[in-house]
């Protein structure tokens, strides 16, 4: 995993963090969708979507939903999307 994806990674974990303390779900929605689409690595995709989801649900924030509509039926992101509903 190259430097910059792993550090853009650990500040997505540090805006949820934040996002505990001071409302900024718009940031948060944000800024994970784009993290989601631009994410190559599966796992990792796959750790982004359960992060992005698990972070937004206690705002009522579906991400799952969200990240479905982004991504067509049959490619690999929405097959890893598909197996956490």
């Amino acid at each position: 995993m190259k430097f910059s994806v792993l550090r853009n990674l650990e500040l997505l974990s540090d805006l949820g963090f934040f996002h505990e303390f001071e409302n900024i779900l718009s940031t948060l929605i944000t800024y994970c969708t784009q993290a989601c689409v631009n994410q190559e690595n599966l796992e990792t995709f796959s750790e982004l979507a359960q992060d992005f989801y698990n972070t937004t649900i206690p705002d009522g924030y579906e991400a799952l939903y969200a990240l479905r509509d982004l991504f067509e039926s049959g490619t690999d992101k929405r097959k890893v999307i598909d197996f956490f509903d």
